[in-house]
């Protein structure tokens, strides 16, 4: 895929500028076409382009998209109209791009499209899960009722950030600051002690010769280094972008000890509150795990969870489908078992997924307080044996001495 700057004209009139994602020129333009845009100018923006530029094509902040909804919420709640609502929201003093896509998605419905039809044209800010909600709130009838769920589930999935957010803020700090220490003993320190020993002419032994080997090295590449540094957030990106690349990746994530079994669960907590909120806005079941499997964000998960739309298209029964997909773990299918006989399907995955978030959370805890001490331990042996290969030649100057 890739980016477009496009100069269009919109069905009512104005004249905006906006970036857009397309396979080629051809099929961007149709699209636009085909919406009762006028495309003026188009350009394609390229790898170097985006590089310099603050960060590529540009979405909602996650706590400006559920502000959006909780106010859009409130305003249907009231019994605005559509249009009104758009006009009331338009006033809140959002940024300017926002600001257009707003108005274009009140100039879509204005012109008689659906409100899901008008979300869906902007991909970059109203994802396919809400769409597709949106989409069954209106056919049902009951939008406020799916946009309370789907705030509902916003607030759980943040929840679910904040925590693994907070902690891997500790560990991120504690191994920035031992970086650094090493960097300052390696390029400061040990060239200090190099210049004195090298003055006394002092027979080294071989682990400061070899610490002072590594220290040299480290001073003449450094620039290198810095580069590479720089260079690499970028490179990994790029390759995550290929297939295959990602699926090892993600495949390596889920077999690293205590790192893996944390990602599963928190895929499956995901993926059954995903699936409970689409559910309870009246989506039928097979669409609603084929959505539910794009909230995944690992390959290998997906790819296990993709079977199950192919166990349940053939007439299987989600517990079932779920048990041979290897990524539930036993409660839980029988959890989603027990719902889909009792009928409250829907309501079960919610207990499932609150269930798996109490074992994140504790899960968490556990490693945070086993990976703190770990890391200590470690950077202060790393820093301990630096010290005594500096020292080292001292302390057989003062056996010599005496």
């Amino acid at each position: 895929m890739s980016q477009f700057i496009c100069k269009i004209g919109m069905p009512d009139g104005r004249l905006v500028q906006q970036q857009f994602q397309a396979r080629s020129r051809a099929v961007l333009r149709a699209e636009l076409e085909q919406q009762g845009c006028r495309v003026f100018a188009m350009r394609r923006v390229w790898i170097q382009a985006r590089l310099l530029s603050k960060g590529g094509p540009r979405r909602w902040e996650k706590e400006q998209f559920l502000l959006f909804n909780q106010e859009f919420l409130a305003l249907v709640r009231a019994g605005m109209p559509i249009l009104y609502i758009f006009d009331a929201v338009l006033q809140e003093g959002w940024d300017q791009e926002t600001v257009q896509v707003l108005t274009s998605v009140r100039s879509a419905v204005a012109g008689g499209s659906a409100l899901a039809e008008a979300f869906a044209r902007h991909p970059r800010y109203f994802p396919s899960l809400y769409c597709s909600i949106i989409r069954a709130g209106e056919q049902t009838g009951d939008l406020p009722i799916v946009l309370e769920r789907f705030i509902s589930y916003q607030k759980h999935l943040r929840h679910l950030r904040e925590r693994l957010r907070s902690a891997a803020i500790y560990p991120s700090l504690l191994i920035l600051a031992s970086a650094g220490v090493l960097v300052f003993l390696l390029l400061y320190v040990i060239p200090t002690f190099t210049q004195i020993y090298a003055d006394a002419q002092v027979v080294l032994p071989p682990v400061t010769r070899a610490l002072m080997a590594v220290a040299g090295l480290l001073g003449r590449i450094w620039p290198l280094l810095l580069l590479a540094l720089a260079l690499a957030p970028f490179v990994f990106r790029r390759a995550l972008q290929r297939p295959r690349w990602r699926l090892r990746f993600d495949g390596w994530l889920l077999r690293l000890p205590g790192l893996g079994p944390l990602l599963q669960e928190v895929g499956l907590v995901n993926y059954c509150q995903t699936l409970s909120t689409v559910l309870n806005s009246g989506m039928p079941l097979l669409p609603a795990t084929e959505l539910a499997c794009g909230v995944l964000n690992n390959r290998v998960l997906e790819r296990r969870l993709r079977g199950v739309l192919r166990e349940i298209s053939g007439g299987g029964s989600l517990a079932e489908a779920l048990q041979q997909s290897g990524v539930f773990p036993s409660l839980a299918v029988r959890m989603v078992a027990t719902g889909e006989k009792t009928g409250s399907l829907s309501s079960m995955l919610g207990e499932v997924a609150e269930f798996y978030q109490a074992a994140v959370e504790n899960r968490l805890g556990r490693l945070a307080g086993f990976a703190e001490p770990a890391m200590m331990i470690v950077v202060g042996l790393l820093i301990g044996v630096i010290v005594v290969a500096i020292y080292l030649p001292i302390f057989q100057l003062a056996g010599t001495v005496r």
